[in-house]
C-alpha cells in the first residue's frame, strides 16, 4: 500500500510504519524478510482506520414564525458528521427566549412579547468548531388589537315623524366585533343587522315624551359597552275646533 510508508532503522533493529491517508478503513501488508535466508519473512498485518468525519452542524429550518397563537417552535439540530455534536445557542432579543435540549437535539424558540412586529436572530454554535454556526430568523407577529366597540352617536329622537333611526356600530380594533343590544323599554324595539353593523331604533308608541335607553354590548367583552339615550318625543294632539257659545241673541239694541 503506497500509503503505508516505512522506515528502517537497521542499526537499532526497529521498523515504524506509517499511514498517510485514513480516507477509509484499509488493510496493509508489510514483508519483512532475512536478507541472507529470502524463505525466511515475517508478515505484519496493518490495519488502517478511518477517521470519522467531524461534527457538522445543520438545523431543520432557518426561519420560524411566531405569534400570539403559536408563541413556541421547535427546531431539530442536526448533525451531518460523524464526531459527536456539542452546540449551543443564543438570541440577540431578549423578548425571544431559547429552551435548548442537547439531549434530543432540539431547540425551542418562544416569543413573549406581541407588541410589534419583528424579526430576531437565533445563532446555533458548533461548540466544538466556532466557526460552524447556523442563523434562525424569528419573525414575531404583533397581537392584533381586540375588538373595540363604539357607535356612531349616543343620542337619537324619535318622532311620529321619524319612528326609526339606523345608528353604526363601530370597531376601533382589528380583531371581529360580535355585538347584541338590547333596550329599557318595551315600546322602543331594536333590529340588528350584525353583517353590516348597524342597529335600527324604532318607537311604537308617541302619546307621551319619555326617554329609553339602548345598550350595545361586545359580546366577547362585557365590559366594551356604548349606551344610546333614544328620546321619544309625544306626538302633539290634532286641531279640535270648539266655540264659546253655541247660541247669540240678536236685536236692535245688540244687532251684533
Amino acid at each position: 500500500d503506497a500509503a503505508v510508508t516505512l522506515t528502517l532503522d537497521n542499526l537499532n533493529d526497529t521498523l515504524t510504519i506509517t499511514a498517510a491517508d485514513f480516507t477509509q478503513d484499509r488493510q496493509a501488508s508489510v514483508f519483512v524478510e532475512n536478507d541472507d535466508n529470502p524463505s525466511d519473512t515475517e508478515t505484519i498485518t496493518v490495519q488502517v482506520e478511518r477517521t470519522p468525519t467531524p461534527a457538522d452542524l445543520e438545523v431543520s429550518t432557518n426561519g420560524v414564525l411566531l405569534s400570539e397563537g403559536t408563541p413556541s417552535v421547535s427546531v431539530n439540530i442536526l448533525n451531518l458528521g460523524e464526531v459527536d455534536l456539542n452546540w449551543s445557542a443564543s438570541s440577540n432579543d431578549a423578548t425571544v427566549t431559547l429552551t435548548p435540549d442537547n439531549v434530543n437535539d432540539t431547540l425551542t424558540i418562544t416569543a413573549t412579547d406581541f407588541m410589534e412586529d419583528r424579526t430576531a436572530q437565533v445563532t446555533v454554535t458548533n461548540d466544538d468548531n466556532p466557526s460552524d454556526t447556523e442563523t434562525i430568523n424569528a419573525q414575531v407577529e404583533a397581537a392584533p388589537t381586540p375588538a373595540d366597540l363604539e357607535v356612531s352617536t349616543n343620542g337619537v329622537l324619535l318622532s311620529e315623524g321619524t319612528p326609526s333611526v339606523s345608528v353604526n356600530i363601530l370597531n376601533l380594533g382589528e380583531v371581529d366585533l360580535n355585538w347584541s343590544a338590547n333596550s329599557n323599554d318595551a315600546a322602543v324595539t331594536l333590529t340588528l343587522d350584525n353583517l353590516n353593523d348597524t342597529l335600527t331604533i324604532t318607537a311604537a308608541d308617541f302619546t307621551q315624551d319619555r326617554q329609553a335607553s339602548v345598550f350595545v354590548e361586545n359580546d366577547d367583552n362585557p365590559s366594551d359597552t356604548e349606551t344610546i339615550n333614544v328620546q321619544v318625543e309625544r306626538t302633539p294632539t290634532p286641531a279640535d275646533l270648539e266655540v264659546s257659545t253655541n247660541g247669540v241673541l240678536l236685536s236692535d239694541g245688540t244687532p251684533s
